[in-house]
């Protein structure tokens, strides 16, 4: 398990040249252009898509307009930072009694 490698063992994890690090064979040719139908039903399906983000979009703002509740800022003297905790004097730790 331990000690020496073999042979198999050096070939097998041996590092290789990476297929990114070869350069590019050369230029593709152009693909065809689409279809009258598919360009059509690709428009179609990109509407669809938009349309349905649009929809949510416009839902999400409705229900944050009609529930959410107002904002309703209170004067400095009437903010509570903390609540009293019962049966402490304020020493810490707390007493048990």
């Amino acid at each position: 398990m331990l000690g020496t490698p073999t042979e198999r063992d050096l070939r097998r994890y041996a590092t290789a040249p990476s297929f990114l690090d070869r350069p590019a064979t050369g230029v593709r040719p152009p693909r065809a252009p689409l279809s009258v139908s598919d360009r059509r039903r690709l428009t179609r399906w990109g509407a669809v898509g938009l349309a349905l983000v649009l929809l949510a979009c416009g839902a999400q703002a409705l229900e944050s307009a009609v529930f959410s509740e107002p904002v309703v800022p209170q004067p400095a003297d009437e903010i509570v930072l903390r609540q009293p905790i019962p049966q402490w004097d304020g020493a810490f730790p707390p007493a048990d009694r």
